[in-house]
């Protein structure tokens, strides 16, 4: 696998995004080594497991150590991948397991993982974008399907090289950027190109706690609000609604993991109070802010 992950490291270079733009990957900042902004970067770490999410508009990615979940489901459509061999899945806890070497799993089916102990990483994609409804082909019987082996053999070195060398959250959008070509060849490229859909982004950031409604942006923006929701979601691949949310989520993620109390965090991203972002987390992904914090990548306690 050595040779594989440096030929692909040497022999596909990252496409930088376009000015100002970044639709999945957020604007927290440019990396001046690949061209892409950096996401929302944290420590998780719950009796579940640990590792590293990182968090961007559209997706999250977890790559950390995991063991076994409670009995679940998340509006996100998630894919897993088990990058030290093979994990187990199933609907129900009457049901047996079955082992898979990656697979995905339908928005809002419930679930259990085991991962015993074993690194894995976590794909999490909002069900609203073309990406997702594009990969995510799951068996009405169970909501869980395996993910066909020419998408795994494609994924799997970059996601070992990326937990390996501790890739930095500067490498990670490019990292996702490849990943969801080969996820979602057929769906739309990602990168904002009209001026009047940056515009919307930027204003939206800026706005007191992520919040800025269509009929806003389209007034300063002096564009009809039909036109702007559909090229926005054009470009973005997210209605404008649902872009805010993975923003005003970013915000308060990365405010807990850097110390804020979750009171603060709710109110600096615009959740009515603290038990709106929790409920919020884990209705989109199965965790709670306490799972969230500072520091390294560990392991499993």
């Amino acid at each position: 696998m050595g040779r594989n992950l440096r030929e692909i490291e040497e022999g596909t270079k990252p496409t930088a995004v376009t000015p100002g733009g970044g639709t999945l990957f957020g604007e927290q900042g440019r990396s001046p080594e690949t061209g892409y902004v950096r996401p929302h970067t944290m420590a998780l770490s719950t009796r579940e497991g640990a590792g590293r999410l990182f968090l961007t508009e559209g997706q999250g990615l977890f790559i950390g150590r995991v063991t076994r979940t409670d009995h679940h489901s998340h509006d996100a459509v998630q894919i897993c991948f088990g990058l030290e061999g093979k994990f187990s899945l199933r609907s129900d806890p009457a049901d047996a397991w079955r082992t898979y070497d990656a697979a995905s799993i339908a928005s809002g089916h419930p679930h259990e993982l085991d991962g015993n102990r074993s690194v894995m990483a976590l794909l999490y994609l909002d069900p609203e974008t073309a990406g997702s409804r594009s990969f995510a082909r799951v068996s009405p019987e169970t909501g869980i399907c395996p993910v066909p082996n020419v998408v795994l053999r494609s994924v799997l070195p970059l996601l070992v090289h990326a937990w390996e060398k501790e890739d930095t959250a500067e490498r990670i959008p490019a990292l996702c950027h490849r990943l969801g070509r080969v996820l979602a060849p057929g769906a739309s490229p990602w990168g904002v190109f009209d001026a009047r859909v940056r515009r919307a982004v930027n204003m939206m950031r800026a706005a007191p706690g992520k919040r800025a409604g269509l009929v806003e942006l389209s007034t300063a923006i002096s564009v009809s609000p039909t036109r702007l929701a559909h090229i926005f979601r054009e470009q973005t691949g997210l209605p404008i609604r649902r872009y805010s949310l993975w923003l005003r989520l970013g915000d308060a993620v990365e405010r807990i993991a850097h110390g804020a109390s979750l009171s603060e965090a709710a109110h600096s991203a615009g959740f009515s109070d603290p038990a709106h972002l929790t409920r919020t987390l884990r209705r989109m992904f199965g965790i709670v802010p306490s799972a969230l914090k500072s520091g390294a990548r560990s392991a499993v306690a």
